[in-house]
């Protein structure tokens, strides 16, 4: 042993030997481990919350239909179109290529809508409920003792 170790034994840890102030040894009995669970509880509220939002942010679609109703179209989360209507009066009154165009802005008209949605998901998770975690001050008093 070295000068200074008497009376602790070498694997013997500071917080059973009495270690020094703000050991885990000196804290009151329980506080930190509320301030754990606490951490804990806020940390899977919040990855709960997160899932929540990833799912209705995937499940999400926007559609746009061209000023007559003739056509209509679906797009996905992704901007992806997923759904497309075409009424015979569309093909009898345009040609392919005006038909082609009014299908591309009918998809970017739909992705902006979408756009939209998702910025106020988003919105709504930033107006959220204030987060209730311990701070790091309520983390440092535990640490300190």
């Amino acid at each position: 042993m070295c000068e200074g170790d008497e009376g602790v034994e070498p694997n013997q840890n500071a917080a059973e030997a009495g270690g020094a102030a703000g050991d885990p040894g000196d804290r009151p009995a329980g506080h930190m481990p509320d301030v754990w669970a606490r951490m804990h509880a806020e940390l899977e509220r919040q990855h709960a919350e997160l899932d929540r939002i990833r799912a209705v942010l995937a499940g999400l679609t926007a559609e746009a239909t061209s000023p007559t109703g003739d056509v209509a179209v679906t797009v996905n989360a992704r901007g992806l179109l997923v759904g497309l209507t075409i009424a015979p009066s569309a093909l009898r009154d345009r040609d392919a290529t005006t038909l082609a165009g009014l299908i591309t802005s009918l998809v970017a008209a739909a992705d902006e809508k979408l756009r939209a949605t998702r910025d106020q998901v988003s919105m709504s998770i930033v107006d959220g409920p204030e987060v209730t975690s311990p701070g790091y001050d309520d983390i440092v008093d535990v640490v300190r003792g």
